[in-house]
């Protein structure tokens, strides 16, 4: 199962190490399902593209591709600030 937490951990270490990556984060929305939700967040487009060219990420979307469901969507933010200020 895709959402199993040992096998979700295992890539943790897959995109936090490359360079660029400013946030990744895993939740298990049904396990029985082996549904999770990623978020991540890249410095640039550009780190964003050498991360998904790494033979580890490439390895995970061969072997987890034809079970995954891969919405990926892309959010530019404008004016970041603390919401508390």
């Amino acid at each position: 199962m895709w959402a199993s937490s040992s096998r979700t951990r295992a890539t943790y270490p897959v995109a936090a190490a490359n360079p660029g990556n400013i946030l990744l984060s895993f939740c298990v929305d049904d396990a029985d399902a082996g549904k999770i939700t990623v978020l991540e967040q890249w410095t640039s487009q550009e780190a964003l593209e050498q991360h998904l060219a790494t033979p580890e990420v490439i390895s995970i979307f061969t072997k987890w591709g034809p079970r995954m469901r891969n919405e990926a969507r892309k959010f530019d933010a404008s004016n970041e600030r603390d919401p508390r200020a």
